[in-house]
């Protein structure tokens, strides 16, 4: 009979390790994420038509005038499955290809997942091009003053609008910073080119 191939503990732990690097290069399967259906994919069902629309309205300004492309997603813990909600953000931001093309890299997405108290997720992708006006600590700030306190009151549609609000405010008071400053230094601007983001998330 042939003989049995015998596995040290090394191997073992060196064969996991390769197979779970393997996993987490492959991501969330894209049929697991939602599709883009447009700029509010609300598969929670907690938005309110009208704030629905205040956000298609806000977000179609801002993908038209070229500022950014911004988009809603909330989702049930049974849509979001196993994963993280900082990975599925993540993996759906790639899947949408939000931003207007790489060199811009200005997409956001606000992903909102509700529940009860301790339990609400909120994340946010943002392209690298909008890195400089809406880092980390400002989306939290943002997030504290204009949502959270909706999100408290499970006014998931009114959170998602004010957040969208004051990040596009954010964006129109960072151009112009950045614009009077490469005026005063006549220095250009250098924007990342890749359709990488980081993220910002809150659990409340």
């Amino acid at each position: 009979s042939p003989a049995r191939l015998r596995t040290s503990p090394s191997e073992s732990r060196y064969c996991s390790g390769m197979l779970l690097a393997l996993l987490m290069l492959v991501g969330i399967p894209a049929e697991r994420l939602p599709d883009y259906t447009d700029y509010v994919v609300d598969r929670a069902n907690v938005i309110e038509p009208g704030v629905r629309q205040q956000i298609v309205d806000l977000a179609s300004r801002l993908d038209h005038a070229g500022i950014a492309q911004l988009a809603v997603l909330t989702v049930t813990p049974e849509v979001v499955g196993d994963y993280s909600i900082e990975d599925f953000a993540a993996e759906t931001f790639r899947k949408w290809g939000l931003g207007h093309g790489k060199k811009k890299a200005d997409g956001v997405l606000i992903v909102i997942e509700p529940g009860p108290p301790g339990q609400r997720h909120t994340k946010v992708e943002i392209g690298y091009g909008l890195e400089g006006v809406l880092p980390d600590g400002k989306v939290g700030a943002l997030y504290d003053r204009y949502a959270r306190p909706h999100i408290l009151r499970n006014e998931y549609g009114n959170a998602s609008l004010k957040l969208s609000q004051a990040s596009r405010f954010a964006r129109a008071s960072g151009d112009t910073r950045r614009a009077s400053q490469s005026s005063a230094h006549s220095a250009p601007s250098m924007i990342h080119p890749m359709y990488f983001a980081f993220g910002w998330s809150k659990e409340s």
